[in-house]
Formats: C-alpha cells, sequence, structure tokens
C-alpha cells in the first residue's frame, strides 16, 4: 500500500500551500485524493503521477487541458420571473 498523506503532508510534498489543495478539491484540477471519513488523505504514487503529468519542454507548450468543473444551469425565464422583484410604478401624482 503506497504512503497516504494528509493535506498538510500533500503540501508540503507538492511545495504548495494547503490552501491551493483544499480549493482545487472544491474546484477541480487538483490530484485526485481519498474522503475517508471526514479525513482527506492523498496517495503518494498520485502524487507522483499528477506531478509527472504536468512536465512541459518549453512554456509555450499547453500540455494537456485539465477539465474545467461544469456550469451551473441557467435557469429559466420562468424561475426568473418568480424570483425578480417587481418595479413599482412611480406615481404621476404630484405629492
Amino acid at each position: 500500500m503506497s504512503d497516504l498523506l494528509t493535506t498538510p503532508e500533500a503540501a508540503a510534498y507538492l511545495r504548495l500551500s494547503p490552501r491551493t489543495l483544499e480549493n482545487w478539491r472544491v474546484r477541480g484540477g487538483g490530484p485526485r485524493f481519498r474522503k475517508l471519513g471526514d479525513r482527506v488523505l492523498y496517495d503518494q504514487g498520485e502524487l507522483d503521477r499528477w506531478q509527472a503529468a504536468r512536465d512541459r519542454t518549453s512554456t509555450s507548450d499547453p500540455g494537456p487541458m485539465d477539465p474545467l468543473p461544469p456550469l451551473p444551469p441557467a435557469p429559466s425565464a420562468r424561475v426568473l420571473a418568480l424570483t425578480t422583484p417587481r418595479r413599482r410604478r412611480a406615481s404621476r401624482a404630484p405629492h
């Protein structure tokens, strides 16, 4: 079995901030992780593979594109009509 690292250990191994790994877990694009109960663990071998997949030969080499997280569905016009407050008409009568 490979070594399992906590978020701070994995961040130190990759020379990143633990906050960066936390953001990637939410948004996607980071290394694969395991969720065991409320613990998040990273397999050291998976970190090595993830890191190796980012090798480049030049600064203009785009490499493989990381998948973007899916966009939320656009609200329908009916939902917008129900949630958009109506404007009150200004009174034309003098005050």
